[in-house]
């Protein structure tokens, strides 16, 4: 716990926003939890990494704000730095 506590930061969401996101991605047929996932990824970050296979296809095709990427091509282009 104390890690945690030492080194998480506080981040701000518009929930709003994110209930609407979510809920055009659930339109085309993401889970309600893989579009909630990439929704508040979206609103966060630059890059999400996934293992999911199927979730890795669909956050490609319908995301166009934020990086998505499998932890083999993560570390790629970290080693490209």
């Amino acid at each position: 716990m104390y890690l945690l506590e030492r080194y998480s930061k506080k981040i701000s969401f518009d929930f709003v926003l994110a209930k609407k996101r979510t809920e055009e991605l659930m339109v085309k047929n993401i889970g309600v939890a893989d579009s909630a996932h990439l929704t508040f990824a979206e609103q966060y970050s630059d890059i999400l990494i996934t293992c999911d296979n199927k979730f890795y296809k669909q956050a490609k095709k319908y995301c166009i704000n934020i990086q998505i990427m499998n932890p083999v091509e993560f570390c790629a282009k970290e080693l490209r730095k």
